[in-house]
């Protein structure tokens, strides 16, 4: 399993609040890439402007569920836009995160 930590407050869309409410969580990451114009904006579902050169990606569903246990009111922001959308991912910058478990045998 590859997990990450968010230690800085994303970037994005969502209220001030709403993105502090990342910090400290722990996340299960699928892989590391360039963001797109593909990448759309929480609120706005706008392309994002400045595409940034390298983010971790997240499956929205379990990263929800664990944004949900430490704050439901963050959680409830996204899930009112219609989130999790079914194979999807959120997108948090290089520079927002940590790896902190890199064990790709593990099945927890």
């Amino acid at each position: 399993m590859y997990i990450i930590r968010i230690v800085k407050i994303p970037n994005g869309e969502a209220p001030l609040e709403v993105r502090e409410a990342w910090v400290g969580l722990e996340l299960p990451f699928l892989y590391i890439c360039n963001e797109s114009r593909n990448c759309r904006g929480a609120d706005s579902g706008l392309p994002v402007d400045n595409p940034r050169p390298l983010v971790w990606a997240v499956p929205e569903k379990e990263a929800l569920e664990t944004l949900r246990s430490k704050s439901p009111s963050a959680a409830e922001w996204f899930t009112i836009r219609g989130y999790p959308y079914p194979r999807t991912v959120f997108t948090f910058g290089i520079e927002e995160a940590v790896l902190v478990e890199c064990n790709p045998f593990s099945r927890n």
